[in-house]
């Protein structure tokens, strides 16, 4: 949120992108010495690549025109999805531990987006839309790249490498559009402040000394770390568990909230629009006694599994 005070939230998910893509190209070649992936496997890459895309400017532009609370509150849908959707296409079976565990999520994020906006008394829909896109891209993200992640032909690091690739290479033209469209331009630069948003505006090109470090925070960490060792993640876990640890960032968010608020006081997070978390935050009991249950269902196949072995056994 800080980044992209009074900037253009697109060029920053563009340089995002195309610094971290390099960099993990690099550290790719010099782990593994491969440069280009086999044909056969392009097409899924840059679907990969699309869902990076996808995930990054839903959640950069949805948290210009929002808040970190709601970034954060709509971040546990992800593993929703990934059920959803892995049980749709036969990738993972249903079960009754499933389904309650997406009727529980489903309620909590429901009522944390819902209750969130009325209780904040903005018109933040078109953030919780941005974020829509932003936590299926994700989910698709891990859905799409369990085939590669598990076919062994690849390392974890190369696939996020060439996904991030094809995220910036889809960025670059989006940011050529935004720019080029003055409504456009004045959507992605909306802001509470008319000042801001003004200077938003006028400098979409701009890329001011207040960018500079939360850029280095998104590349090192939150596109080269997290992406990396999800992936990683990816080649042993089932995609519905990948996903479910994304319950812990609403939590984060609201401690951090909480503490900056504390430490700089309301004035200065009325700047950058943070906002103390509120009760749609009881949402957020729905949304882990649900992914707890999503969860427990790895267990409870590990348990089966080990007894029908023990059966074999004995016989």
């Amino acid at each position: 949120k800080f980044g992209i005070s009074g900037t253009n939230p697109v060029l920053f998910a563009l340089i995002r992108e195309g610094l971290a893509g390099p960099i993990l190209c690099l550290c790719a070649f010099w782990m593994t010495k491969t440069i280009l992936p086999r044909k056969e496997d392009l097409l899924r890459l840059i679907l990969c690549g699309l869902c990076i895309f996808i995930n990054q400017f839903g959640y950069i532009v949805g948290l210009k025109l929002s808040d970190p609370v709601s970034a954060a509150a709509w971040q546990p849908s992800q593993p929703i999805w990934t059920v959803l959707i892995v049980c749709l296409i036969g990738m993972e079976d249903w079960s009754v531990r499933k389904v309650l565990g997406v009727v529980l999520s489903v309620a909590g994020a429901v009522f944390m987006v819902v209750y969130g906006s009325s209780a904040q008394g903005n018109s933040g829909w078109e953030g919780h839309i941005f974020f829509f896109f932003n936590c299926m891209g994700t989910s698709l993200y891990v859905i799409l790249s369990k085939p590669l992640c598990r076919s062994g032909t690849y390392k974890a690091v190369s696939i996020t490498a060439w996904s991030y690739i094809v995220a910036s290479l889809t960025m670059l033209p989006t940011v050529l559009i935004f720019n080029a469209i003055p409504t456009l331009t004045n959507f992605i630069c909306t802001d509470k402040d008319p000042a801001v948003q003004q200077t938003c505006v006028e400098g979409k090109w701009d890329v001011p000394a207040s960018m500079i470090w939360p850029l280095a925070y998104w590349i090192l960490f939150n596109s080269i770390l997290a992406y990396f060792l999800m992936t990683w993640g990816n080649q042993f876990a089932p995609a519905s568990a990948v996903s479910g640890y994304t319950v812990l960032q609403p939590f984060t968010s609201e401690a951090l909230c909480a503490l900056l608020i504390a430490v700089a006081g309301s004035s200065w997070a009325d700047k950058y629009n943070l906002e103390k978390p509120g009760l749609q935050f009881l949402g957020a009991i729905a949304i882990v006694l649900g992914l707890a249950v999503l969860l427990s269902e790895r267990a409870v196949q590990r348990e089966d599994l080990a007894a029908k072995r023990l059966t074999e056994s004995a016989a």
